[in-house]
């Protein structure tokens, strides 16, 4: 195991690679397009769960707040846009996608522990309600994805609202409230029309309009769900694939919210995912990626053992079921067996020809680096279990790579993460 002085000094180094990176005006990361970014939040966030620190809470507070007011949040149904093409959160790529929004339902019940705000607890969960209504729905599992493009051949249209629109859908009463409300006075910044963002609360618009604070909220109430009735006749072109990795990373965040919201749906839909990848995607001790007319589609990768993984774990911490752990134990072992070398870690199966790379550890992108998840997930059960043997596969593996950690810890972010967890028992 590592020195807790080694461990310490990954952690400072990537809240300093953190620090070089962040965008202090607008939140996030880099000064041009902005994407979420979440497996470094979500170790940033385990950091300052264990060590304060006044400048990183201040960050994460920005950051999560900027991508809930603005462009990247979809404040009529829930959920979140890939990323925006701005700096400041204003203009998303409409694309929806299930890793994003599996990821960052995590993010926000983790942050209103963490930093101590409530209202994070409804973004989690609006966010999960769109999950489990428009990518579940009475689906086995969760889809890929939504186009940022309608049937119309309309970036966004599916999301935007004309001034037209608005007048034939909403009372003048209503949309005197939502203007402000979601920030729609100005002229709208789309040529389909406006987007909703975080405008003016409900205090401010009752003391300018000379009204209560009760009646403003039953009004924007009843004006969003016209609003999300009216968008719901549109027509959304969908990537219908039930990815095993993906619906993973859905069932992690559907276990933590259903262990802490108390919310039985939530619990509803995760044996759904779990029954899904169990009687349909496990076959043979082997994982497919996809099934489409019964036959296995797309090829299947260390991504989707990790994050499979993943989700079983956090689903059998919720169930306590047996058959659960099993279910666990036998992706993780087949994981390590077609994907892990004692030299390194393959992405692919096919990369067992001759001449393919192995690499010592796989850096995080949108989704966190499935070398190091699956090995934090394995230490997690190694422990739990007992099981000598693979606590010490999973510590040597985490300790690989130990040069490229510490030359780019923002891009190990999920590594360092799980180094960290490592030390705590």
């Amino acid at each position: 195991e590592l020195d807790p002085k080694q461990i310490t000094g990954y952690l400072k180094g990537l809240v300093l690679a953190a620090e070089q990176q962040a965008d202090q005006i607008n939140g996030g990361f880099g000064e041009q397009n902005k994407f979420p970014l979440a497996p470094q939040l979500m170790v940033l966030l385990r950091t300052l769960e264990k060590q304060p620190d006044e400048a990183l809470r201040k960050f994460l507070r920005l950051t999560l707040d900027q991508m809930t007011h603005h462009g990247l949040y979809d404040h009529v149904g829930g959920g979140f846009f890939r990323y925006t093409v701005d700096p400041g959160w204003e203009t998303p790529h409409f694309e929806k996608m299930l890793y994003d929004n599996a990821q960052l339902a995590q993010i926000y019940l983790k942050a209103a522990k963490v930093l101590s705000h409530d209202p994070y607890l409804q973004i989690a969960r609006e966010t999960l309600d769109f999950m489990v209504r428009d990518m579940l729905g009475e689906r086995p599992a969760m889809v890929a994805s939504f186009s940022a493009v309608d049937d119309q051949n309309v970036e966004g249209g599916y999301y935007l609202f004309s001034d037209a629109q608005l007048i034939a859908l909403l009372s003048d009463e209503e949309r005197q409230v939502i203007k402000r409300l979601w920030r729609m006075r100005d002229a709208a910044p789309f040529e389909a029309g406006y987007l909703p963002m975080h405008g003016d609360n409900s205090t401010r618009i009752a003391q300018d309009l000379g009204s209560s604070r009760e009646k403003i909220d039953a009004l924007s109430g009843s004006a969003k769900t016209k609003l999300e009735r009216a968008r719901a006749k549109r027509v959304l072109p969908t990537d219908t694939k039930m990815l095993a990795g993906w619906n993973g990373l859905a069932l992690a965040s559907l276990a933590q919210a259903a262990g802490a919201l108390k919310d039985p749906a939530y619990r509803e839909a995760g044996q759904r995912i779990r029954d899904y990848l169990h009687s349909t995607l496990w076959k043979d001790q082997q994982l497919r990626r996809a099934v489409a007319d019964g036959h296995a589609v797309g090829q299947v990768s260390l991504q989707d053992y990790a994050f499979v993984a993943y989700g079983l774990w956090n689903w059998a911490q919720l169930t306590g079921a047996p058959q659960d752990l099993e279910f666990l134990r036998a992706v993780i072992d087949q994981g390590w067996r077609r994907y892990y070398t004692g030299d390194g870690w393959r992405m692919t199966e096919a990369s067992l020809l001759a001449g393919t790379q192995v690499v010592p550890t796989l850096t995080d992108g949108p989704m966190p680096s499935p070398s190091a998840l699956l090995a934090q997930t394995t230490l997690e059960l190694a422990r739990h279990l007992g099981s000598a043997e693979m606590e010490q596969r999973a510590l040597r593996a985490l300790n690989t790579g130990v040069s490229q950690i510490t030359r780019n810890p923002f891009w190990h972010a999920t590594q360092i993460g799980a180094l960290a967890n490592s030390a705590v028992r």
